[in-house]
């Protein structure tokens, strides 16, 4: 079965027009959508929504939805409130999956049976628009911080439309391997996300994330073990480059795509699939 692959616009500069029509001519038919990009385009989520399928790309995934776990979710909430938009944003673009992050804020809730029960709850608002939720456990949040902690939310919750976000740095930073990876169904799996980096020693972990990523072959994360132990336990949804790095949105987007896709093509399986 062709693996799909998607391109975030994280690593990507210039206009929305310019980062999508880069993507496209690069080859991929799929694109990850930062929500900060949005914020900072003239055009509406419709008009991105027409950009894309003009281009014969597709929107995967919108991403993120921060900090939902805090407080206990409300109808009048900020918490609910950010979500709802977001939720509604990625309706109009056509996406099918929105990522949420754990709460790196002091506040965070820390039992796992209530965390569970907030993403059920949003979870099932997402069902109600067709809508999927990833789950993502970040190294520097506040108490949910690696798979197997998320992978624990998210068994709880216990709904359909709910899965594990893996991204192979939190992992590489975190000290989980293919064993962790093993230890998970496909179906617990909403999206893979891949980057390479130097794991420089003494640097925080979000300023090391947020600024020094780098494509696949291009540092020293074991990329390739990390996507064979995923393909191995039967993972045939979406992989994602997500790459944060401030040097590549300096380079024009078109240089940046060609790079990205390049970068996949030595290791990984890329066929091009039309929806």
């Amino acid at each position: 079965m062709a693996i799909d692959w998607m391109l975030s616009t994280v690593p990507l500069g210039g206009s929305m027009r310019e980062k999508l029509s880069a993507v496209a001519l690069a080859g991929f038919r799929h694109v990850e959508l930062f929500y900060e990009d949005l914020l900072d385009c003239v055009e509406t989520p419709r008009g991105v929504a027409r950009m894309v399928d003009d281009l014969g790309l597709s929107v995967g995934t919108l991403l993120p939805l921060r900090d939902f776990e805090i407080p206990v979710p409300a109808s009048a909430t900020p918490a609910w409130i950010n979500a709802g938009k977001l939720l509604d944003t990625a309706c109009e673009l056509n996406a099918n999956l929105v990522v949420a992050c754990s709460s790196t804020r002091h506040e965070a809730i820390s039992n796992p049976d209530r965390v569970a029960n907030d993403m059920a709850s949003l979870a099932d608002r997402a069902l109600k628009q067709g809508l999927r939720i990833g789950f993502e456990a970040l190294p520097w949040a506040t108490h949910i911080r690696n798979v197997e902690q998320a992978a624990c939310v998210v068994r709880l919750a216990n709904r359909p439309n709910l899965g594990l976000v893996l991204d192979n740095f939190h992992l590489a930073w975190m000290g989980e391997g293919p064993e962790t990876i093993r230890q998970l169904s496909p179906q617990e799996i909403a999206l893979v996300q891949v980057a390479d980096a130097r794991l420089i020693q003494g640097m925080d972990v979000k300023m090391l994330s947020r600024n020094f990523r780098c494509f696949p072959g291009q540092g020293e994360l074991p990329v390739h073990a990390f996507y064979d132990a995923v393909r191995s336990i039967g993972y045939t949804g979406r992989f994602s480059l997500e790459v944060f790095n401030p040097g590549f949105k300096a380079r024009p987007a078109q240089e940046v795509c060609h790079m990205a896709m390049q970068s996949i093509s030595p290791y990984f399986l890329y066929t091009d699939v039309r929806e």
